[in-house]
């Protein structure tokens, strides 16, 4: 479960950095 959960955080922040961009 944290291990998913660091994933999603990870994946969260590229996402919102691109969409930041």
């Amino acid at each position: 479960m944290l291990n998913e959960t660091r994933s999603g955080n990870k994946a969260s922040s590229e996402i919102l950095k691109t969409t930041s961009r």
